[in-house]
């Protein structure tokens, strides 16, 4: 299928992560050994990441999704010295990252799949337990006096017409999470507007939107094969570019050509 291809393509961060068998106890200089086989591409100064990872388990004590904490262990972030991207390791997991301005996928398939080898070499772990692609995008609108979201955003929330509830929308968070009938992919889908800061894009004239995909594929029951990780990473992609383009309008669409 041809896709559409954009000028310029609101992708804030594309990443790809690996979890993988934790089957032997993790040495740290599995780190070192890592970081001396990539240096020559991610030419950045590492640095230490720590901190928590917060989401929903299956169902709650009342039948219902239950909020999760779960505090990961440290990692080492080598980014290239341009800053435009970046490989994470720790403790049985890997990550490959780019940023604005995306390369494009076959760049980036590129990477994740040199970054991907280069692990085995240093870590040899026993199989993937997890793949996770996630696209981070930020869209911004031109303000008009009477701006309405749903000519650029599909599926917004729906709210009441009556003239007492108030229609201007200071702050917006859609998080929901979808299952496919064909492959046990789970879409997590993150919809809100950006606030604004220093430095940010965000300006008086526009107003800037993110749009959060990110698509997991688990393999507890039988860890998958590095031979066939990148086959699984290609239908990630397929799928994230299936809900990137069936979300919004064709005039959101018409506004990554300008």
């Amino acid at each position: 299928m041809d896709r559409r291809i954009y000028k310029n393509p609101p992708i804030e961060e594309a990443l790809c992560e690996f979890r993988f068998t934790p089957s032997t106890e993790w040495d740290f200089s599995y780190q070192m050994a890592f970081w001396n086989s990539v240096r020559d591409i991610y030419d950045g100064k590492p640095r230490t990441q720590t901190g928590v990872e917060a989401g929903f388990q299956e169902s709650g004590e009342l039948g219902g999704p239950a909020f999760s904490v779960r505090h990961e262990n440290p990692k080492i972030q080598i980014p290239s010295k341009d800053n435009k991207k970046l490989v994470s390791i720790g403790p049985h997991v890997l990550s490959v990252h780019s940023f604005r301005k995306y390369p494009g996928w076959e760049n980036f398939k590129s990477e994740i799949n040199e970054a991907l080898n280069k692990y085995y070499q240093a870590v040899s772990p026993k199989g993937i337990v997890r793949i996770g692609l996630r696209y981070i995008n930020q869209i911004q609108i031109p303000n008009k006096p009477e701006l309405n979201l749903n000519s650029f955003f599909v599926s917004l929330p729906n709210l009441p017409g009556e003239t007492k509830f108030p229609k201007n929308v200071a702050q917006l968070l859609v998080r929901t999470e979808h299952v496919y009938d064909d492959l046990p992919i789970k879409l997590i889908l993150t919809f809100a507007n950006a606030t604004k800061k220093k430095g940010s894009i965000s300006s008086s004239d526009k107003s800037t939107f993110l749009l959060d995909l990110d698509l997991v594929w688990l393999f507890h029951d039988r860890p998958l094969e590095i031979d066939d990780a990148m086959e699984v990473v290609e239908i990630l992609r397929e799928r994230e570019r299936d809900a990137f383009e069936a979300l919004l309008t064709d005039e959101a669409k018409d506004l990554f050509d300008d």
